[in-house]
């Protein structure tokens, strides 16, 4: 399926569940999941149906969110969430190409944590070891929706 379908799918997603749009972000969804593109609404979609989102939700707000308790408990180098976007300013923004990007979270070896992203034609385990680092706070959170003292543990 190419990414303009999944776009397309994740509108009519949007439509059918009366997803609210971001005041503050253009082509931005206000989900559970955080912001999302129509695109990041299909994937985040997809991997629900496939039983392979996060195993855990606060408690107090009902998003799902890491906490810096659940990096304490991962073992090193765990892969904690992974899935696909775009290169463009509404998934990755690595070079605009508006070509497809996989990226996966990986916990460090003292409770940090990075991001790595590489084309989609790479498997993850090339992508773990060589991949690009995701830098952008706004690409970080919006990939890996986190708590503060989660984040101040990213390995920028």
């Amino acid at each position: 399926m190419t990414t303009e379908q999944k776009t397309k799918i994740g509108k009519e997603l949007i439509e059918v569940l009366g997803i609210k749009k971001n005041k503050y972000e253009g082509n931005f969804y206000d989900t559970c999941w955080g912001t999302k593109t129509p695109f990041g609404i299909y994937e985040v979609v997809k991997r629900i149906m496939n039983g392979n989102y996060w195993e855990t939700t606060s408690e107090t707000t009902k998003v799902r969110t890491l906490t810096l308790k659940q990096l304490e408990e991962m073992k090193s180098l765990t892969v904690f969430a992974k899935g696909e976007t775009v290169d463009s300013p509404d998934g990755i923004n690595m070079t605009n190409s508006g070509k497809p990007l996989r990226w996966i979270a990986v916990r460090g070896h003292i409770s940090d944590w990075a991001i790595y992203c590489s084309w989609s034609d790479k498997s993850w385990e090339w992508i773990k070891s060589y991949g690009a680092k995701i830098a952008s706070e706004i690409s970080i959170k919006r990939l890996v929706p986190c708590e503060d003292d989660a984040f101040q543990m990213y390995c920028h």
